[in-house]
């Protein structure tokens, strides 16, 4: 009998040759993120969108990996000391609503302790239920909710680990 999917759930500090492996994805999550930006400007190519979390030193773009296989991406900054925020989360289709997800979020969240900051756009619903399940089920529901005053603007959820 082989490992679940989520037992086999890593998340690795993404480097420069994981940008072309990502890249994929990143353009996945970006048609899918497109639709949900109401009356904006398109959303920019993905390689220039993410490519400073490669050479900012106060943010960190992981690669979220099932097995060997590129199953998503995290990109974190810390825009203060101990104060982290996700700055993009994505996992492909293929791998959704197996717990994937929340273990590579789980994992972040461990690895980073301190005061966290997760926004979602307020047109994009999946992901508010989906965090909320997440951050609730790892704190035990000890988080509160306000609305992010920058992008993306919507609700944000705020917690400590």
């Amino acid at each position: 009998m082989g490992l679940s999917p989520v037992a086999s759930v890593s998340i690795r500090l993404a480097t420069v040759d994981d940008f072309i492996r990502l890249a994929p994805l990143m353009e996945a999550y970006m048609a899918e993120l497109g639709p949900l930006i109401d009356g904006g400007p398109p959303p920019p190519p993905a390689s220039a969108h993410f490519e400073v979390y490669w050479h900012e030193p106060r943010r960190h773009a992981f690669a979220i990996e099932v097995g060997a296989e590129a199953a998503g991406f995290a990109l974190i900054r810390s825009p203060q000391p101990d104060v982290w925020s996700i700055g993009e989360f994505f996992v492909d289709r293929k791998h959704r609503h197996v717990g994937i997800g929340e273990a590579a979020a789980t994992q972040l969240f461990d690895r980073f302790p301190g005061e966290w900051h997760v926004a979602e756009l307020e047109a994009n619903v999946a992901a508010q239920r989906f965090w909320r399940a997440v951050i609730g089920r790892y704190t035990g529901g000890a988080f509160t909710e306000s609305w992010s005053p920058e992008r993306p603007k919507g609700p944000m959820q705020i917690f400590r680990c």
